[in-house]
């Protein structure tokens, strides 16, 4: 096999990756202008936490920052998010450079809906996706994870879930434009709750390509069912692949089996 050679943008998706990013004065000074003072991240989840850029060659990169991933970002990092008024955006640092483009979060964030309840209490949007959880906290507790410890396990309102999907969709700055409904895995007793969810859902928004990523509790799927209704992909986190490591940190879902 031949040596592979990469584009600087491409070797700088893999240093941003390691090493985060920094804003130099300008950057910050016209994100501030163009992002009309929002925050330039949504920070909802560990992997949602940076900048999202569009680098040269179509490479695309979620840059962490040092304000939010503090325990592998040093402020010091020699990658650099720069502006001037003449070409742009641009990142460089340790020999590497490339035109960036800001992808801007959408206007909604922060916002409420009709009945006065934070919108981001059901959806985020991040890149052109909205993300949805119909369930607050998790049934089963993972060791490695926050969510069961943090917030009480509960369904959410269905009306409201559909509004907030309205809003995403019909953000002024950022329109999602696809859908993942994952979130944490539901009761026994909440099965057939969020199944119902699933089909009203695909029946609500058929234009918009739709995804679930949920463990395949008994009962959930209604494969057929969800195959007429247009549902595009079923996904699952294996979360940790060694069989020990899993009895002991998520022994409920480890039962599901691979």
């Amino acid at each position: 096999m031949g040596h592979m050679t990469f584009t600087d943008a491409q070797e700088l998706k893999f240093e941003l990756f390691e090493h985060g990013l920094a804003l130099t004065p300008a950057a910050a000074d016209y994100l501030e202008v163009i992002n009309d003072g929002r925050a330039l991240t949504p920070a909802d989840y560990a992997s949602t936490t940076g900048v999202i850029l569009r680098l040269d060659d179509e490479v695309w990169v979620n840059a962490p920052l040092a304000m939010h991933n503090p325990n592998f970002v040093d402020e010091r990092t020699p990658y650099v998010l720069d502006h001037d008024a003449t070409s742009g955006f641009s990142v460089q640092g340790a020999g590497l450079t490339s035109a960036a483009e800001f992808w801007r979060p959408p206007a909604y964030h922060g916002s409420l809906d009709s009945q006065g309840r934070p919108v981001n209490n059901y959806v985020f949007t991040h890149g052109d996706r909205v993300r949805l959880s119909p369930i607050r906290g998790c049934h089963f507790v993972c060791t490695f994870c926050n969510i069961p410890y943090e917030d009480p396990y509960a369904t959410k309102p269905l009306e409201a879930m559909i509004e907030a999907i309205r809003t995403a969709v019909c953000d002024r700055v950022q329109p999602a434009r696809h859908m993942l409904i994952s979130g944490g895995t539901p009761s026994r007793r909440d099965v057939g709750t969020l199944r119902g969810v699933y089909e009203r859902i695909l029946e609500e928004f058929p234009e918009l390509d739709v995804d679930i990523m949920m463990v395949p509790v008994p009962g959930l799927f209604d494969l057929p069912r969800l195959n007429q209704l247009g549902l595009g992909g079923l996904s699952i986190n294996l979360e940790v692949f060694s069989e020990q490591a899993a009895i002991q940190m998520m022994r409920q879902k480890h039962r599901q089996r691979r």
